[in-house]
């Protein structure tokens, strides 16, 4: 049966809950997206996108939204009404694949995926139309051809002080941020350390009956072996891969391997500052961090992880907060990018830029394109989520540390030199957690399975 009929006859078990107080009614805007896909006439893409949007990012559908899209009730769309939207989307690639621009279309393939996910009856693996899209990336982009220089950690006998505060959230990102700055000369002139009060596991309060210092301490050393629990299990077992990804990142990337494995041995932070003050945190509204920032002197503050920043940190007068985002801004925002990236592009890119509300709209310092490379799998490991976790650990901090170090360079280490542009929001698109399917497509390229 093809995907017309099948939504044909989806569409002929359709039934609505009629809720006239809803000002949006989901499944009645299901069914007239899904008759205009049929027909073939002007889609209501803006529907379809706010309706998509919504499981994109939850994993579920109200019956019911307000003018602002807040639900209305605690009702989830049925089954028969998600079968409706699923064959309407793949209708709708299958449609107009080739019109479109190629990160749409995958974008929606990632969708697909996510619904079919909830719909166990559902089989997606001959439908030629996604198959085609997901082996087939895009590469019409120019790129950087260009010889990167090392960044061994050298001894270097005076630091300079940058005039930078880093919001230290303990984890690869923050660890391979501290070791490009080491390795270029510079301490940044402070470092606050954002402790969790909670277990990140069990998300459970740790050492409550603890003096407030004992307290901290004991919570930063437990949350940083939680953190790099993979890292280091990956570095006693994994040894032949891990070799493979630093001579890869050495190659390409001018990330040498003393320095990886030297934000790996989790230094003090002291060996990194001459100034680091621990703050315990429920999480980034805690009102001690916000206290503790709203004291600090205006100035630039390294975010490197801990959560969405909230507004109240945003709206601290003077306060202006860098980022570095694993993709080409504008046009890759979001979660997963150093795999959309990989994906589309065939490499991984990074931006520089500073943090506004919205998901990586601020305003825009640098954006880099990284030559590809390419990792043997030299321990065999097969499953997706042991590859992902590798990226994440030992891949996608250096595509962020290669920009922080691009950056730092390119205003020889003077914040005040810093110039920044407002995004064409017009021109990007927000991805989200990339399917496992399309994600195990990526890390297959990536990774060169053993001979």
């Amino acid at each position: 049966m093809t995907i017309l009929n099948k939504l044909k006859e989806s569409i002929s078990r359709y039934t609505t809950k009629n809720e006239s107080g809803y000002f949006f009614n989901t499944e009645k805007e299901i069914l007239n997206v899904a008759n205009q896909v049929i027909e073939r006439r002007d889609i209501n893409n803006y529907v379809l996108n706010k309706i998509n949007f919504k499981f994109d990012v939850s994993g579920r559908i109200y019956c019911g939204y307000d003018k602002k899209m807040k639900p209305s009730t605690s009702i989830c769309i049925c089954d028969n009404s998600l079968e409706v939207l699923l064959f309407t989307n793949i209708l709708f690639v299958e449609y107009y694949c080739k019109s479109l621009p190629y990160s749409l279309m995958i974008k929606q393939i990632n969708l697909i995926f996510k619904i079919s996910d909830r719909l166990e009856h559902i089989d997606l693996s001959d439908l030629d139309v996604i198959n085609e899209l997901i082996n087939s990336p895009l590469k019409k982009v120019t790129y950087q051809n260009k010889s990167y220089y090392g960044m061994s950690r050298v001894k270097i006998k005076n630091h300079k002080i940058l005039d930078l505060t880093v919001l230290f959230y303990e984890g690869p990102i923050a660890r391979a941020y501290l070791e490009v700055l080491k390795s270029l000369g510079y301490r940044p002139k402070k470092i606050i350390e954002l402790v969790s009060q909670y277990d990140l596991i069990t998300k459970k309060p740790v050492g409550r009956c603890l003096p407030k210092f004992f307290r901290t301490n004991y919570s930063s050393y437990k949350q940083r072996k939680q953190i790099h629990y993979w890292a280091q299990n990956y570095l006693k077992k994994s040894t032949k891969t891990i070799s493979g990804i630093l001579t890869e990142l050495e190659i390409n990337w001018g990330v040498t391997e003393d320095l990886v494995k030297g934000a790996n041995k989790n230094f003090p932070l002291s060996f990194y500052s001459d100034c680091v003050e621990s703050v315990l945190i429920s999480d980034l509204k805690d009102p001690n961090l916000l206290d503790m920032l709203n004291i600090e002197k205006a100035g630039h503050f390294l975010f490197t992880g801990g959560g969405i920043v909230p507004s109240e940190m945003l709206s601290i007068n003077g306060v202006k907060l860098l980022h570095v985002h694993p993709g080409y801004l504008p046009y890759l925002r979001g979660a997963d990018c150093a795999l959309w990236s990989q994906l589309m592009h065939d490499r991984m890119s990074a931006s520089v830029f500073y943090m506004s509300e919205g998901i990586d709209t601020g305003d825009l310092i640098a954006s880099y394109w990284l030559p590809s490379v390419r990792f043997e799998n030299l321990d065999s490991i097969k499953d997706t989520k042991s590859l992902y976790r590798l990226i994440y650990a030992f891949v996608d901090p250096w595509v962020r540390a290669f920009s922080l170090r691009e950056f730092v360079n390119s205003i020889d280490g003077n914040l005040s030199k810093v110039t920044s542009y407002q995004q064409d929001h017009s021109r990007g698109i927000t991805f989200h957690f990339m399917h496992e399917e399309i994600k195990s497509k990526v890390l297959e390229r990536l990774f060169i399975p053993k001979v």
